[in-house]
């Protein structure tokens, strides 16, 4: 967990803000940046016990003098095997828990290494924090993600704000549905949220109001994923001719089956040409099942009622199909 031997650098710099002078020990963390070099934190014993077990049992354990040889400025200094950006994320939230976000959408990416820090420091509090929030952010069922996608059209159609302001940036999500999988379950939910965005729109160029469009952190979207992405992608279009397969049938009462079967050609060229232009499937078989949607003449009435009725068992499907090929099982 950590050493009381540091590593040599040419560069040792005190944090700004996180070397208190009350402290009585000082915790030191390499940077990831190269200009950087070695970062001193001087904290609180007392604060790191409370808050982890991990450093509460460290500091209990009986230390051989010997080990006590290396300080600094007058306190015992131990080394830190992390960054010294995810040690100062988590010193800033165990001194000031106002800086953890309320809500899943605030997160960044500083929050994956804090939860990180949280996870192997067991400190419960952060960990459960984090996982409450992004689980309460995504929808968890086929009806809630509706609901959710019925107010961000809402919202879309009045200017207000951001057609996915509703929901969390979703490749973060991932990153941090994948540290803790027996936790978060939202994976599956934030690889379609991922799936129906366009590699080119970037979360930092993301615009607002009217000037808004759904965007992803799609630079911090590791290989892995990706693939994983795709896979995903080709499951769902994999179960869409699956079923367009027995949904081509005119039903036994069918009362013209040539023309239904020209009917359901036109249906079904024209559903691939809305899935593959807003890679949706979800919503293009929801627009299906409304009552504005107007399906060929030519198909007749038995037919009619019996395609209606095999949509929702689809979407229900490419929903589960989606599910399946998403659940994470821990880090890459």
């Amino acid at each position: 967990m950590a050493s009381t031997s540091t590593p040599s650098n040419s560069i040792t710099t005190r944090h700004e803000t996180l070397y208190l002078p009350a402290g009585d020990l000082v915790l030191s963390a390499l940077s990831d940046l190269k200009d950087r070099g070695l970062v001193l934190f001087r904290v609180h014993k007392f604060m790191m016990a409370h808050h982890s077990s991990i450093f509460r049992d460290m500091f209990a354990l009986p230390i051989p003098v010997e080990d006590f040889n290396e300080s600094y400025d007058g306190a015992s200094m131990v080394h830190i095997p992390d960054s010294a950006e995810d040690l100062e994320g988590l010193l800033r939230v165990l001194y000031d828990p106002t800086r953890l976000p309320h809500k899943c959408q605030e997160f960044d990416f500083a929050v994956v290494g804090l939860l990180k820090l949280a996870i192997k420091y067991e400190i419960e509090p952060i960990r459960k924090h984090i996982v409450t929030r992004v689980n309460a952010a995504w929808p968890s069922s086929l009806e809630e993600w509706d609901a959710v996608d019925k107010r961000s059209a809402s919202m879309e159609e009045s200017g207000v704000t951001s057609t996915d302001a509703l929901l969390p940036e979703p490749v973060l999500c991932i990153e941090i549905a994948r540290l803790v999988p027996q936790d978060v379950h939202i994976s599956p939910v934030a690889f379609y949220q991922l799936s129906r965005t366009s590699p080119n729109d970037n979360w930092d160029q993301a615009g607002t109001g009217k000037h808004a469009f759904r965007c992803a952190l799609w630079n911090n979207l590791c290989y892995s994923d990706y693939l994983q992405l795709l896979r995903g992608q080709e499951t769902v279009r994999n179960c869409l001719t699956e079923v367009e397969k027995e949904m081509r049938f005119p039903a036994s009462s069918c009362q013209s089956i040539s023309s239904c079967l020209s009917a359901y050609d036109k249906i079904w060229q024209e559903t691939y040409c809305e899935v593959y232009k807003h890679s949706d499937p979800l919503l293009t078989l929801l627009m299906m099942d409304r009552p504005g949607y107007k399906l060929p003449d030519n198909l007749c009435e038995d037919c009619f009622s019996e395609f209606y009725g095999m949509l929702g068992g689809l979407r229900n499907g490419i929903w589960k199909a989606w599910s399946r090929a998403f659940a994470l099982t821990g880090p890459n």
